[in-house]
């Protein structure tokens, strides 16, 4: 078997739900065959993907493909010229998935849900946690984590439910299990929130292997905008701050 029918008949995206075969890349991004080859072929040569190791797919008969994996920190965008319409496939391969998220749960009204009262709990798998849920600060359900590696178990009011349901709805086309990205970013908001009362926090650029943004903490609570754009130690490098109330503010 070549490299190019052994990448063909089997691809692991790390970070993402694989091992996967190229029929399944070229579905989720609605791609013909060979658009979706091409695709890889790009990010290959970008230096955003690398060949690692062979790993069993387990798919129809039994195969071996090459693993993908991310490079970090991901290179800057560079327009695909013979199939532009990739562009934007791989600028959102460039954008942490708790971007688009986070970016539905802002308002101008601040963010619209919540995790408060968080309380965590070890368990035998690392830990979990109970939260309650809230919209626009209105208590409206509340969040289990048991810890154990499933799902966290969410109940929400009926009173409150669609609206629950109708926004959850509206990430599902761009993001993959929208419920369970929205917790963690939720969570991630609490826990912002808290340290934010004693530290500016600020996001640096890039992602990290598991799609986060990198997070630090600087100087005292409460730096305003214009504050941090004019300190000395604040670079191109710092791209966001936390506002408490709103969350990631962009700096510029």
């Amino acid at each position: 078997m070549t490299e190019r029918e052994a990448l063909l008949e089997g691809i692991t995206l790390v970070a993402r739900r694989g091992p996967v075969t190229l029929a399944d890349v070229a579905q989720r991004y609605r791609l013909p065959v060979n658009a979706a080859w091409a695709l890889v072929q790009t990010l290959l040569e970008r230096g955003v993907l690398v060949r690692g190791g062979r790993v069993p797919v387990k798919r129809g008969r039994p195969r071996r493909g090459f693993v993908l994996t991310v490079v970090e920190p991901v290179s800057s965008h560079r327009a695909h010229t013979r199939i532009p319409a990739l562009n934007d496939i791989i600028r959102d391969m460039e954008t942490s998935p708790y971007d688009a998220v986070h970016a539905a749960n802002q308002t101008d009204k601040g963010l619209r849900y919540t995790l408060t009262d968080l309380v965590e709990f070890p368990t035998l798998d690392g830990g979990g946690y109970n939260a309650k849920l809230r919209e626009y600060g209105q208590i409206i359900g509340w969040v289990t984590d048991a810890g154990d590696g499933g799902e966290p178990t969410v109940h929400v009011e009926e009173a409150h439910l669609d609206a629950y349901l109708a926004h959850l709805a509206r990430l599902a086309p761009a993001v993959h299990d929208a419920e369970a990205l929205l917790l963690l970013d939720l969570s991630d908001n609490e826990d912002m929130e808290s340290r934010s009362r004693t530290k500016t926090m600020l996001r640096l650029e890039g992602i990290d292997d598991l799609g986060f943004h990198p997070v630090m903490q600087f100087s005292k609570s409460g730096m305003t905008r214009e504050r941090l754009v004019r300190h000395r130690d604040i670079t191109t490098e710092h791209t966001h701050f936390w506002q408490s109330g709103h969350g990631w503010m962009p700096l510029r």
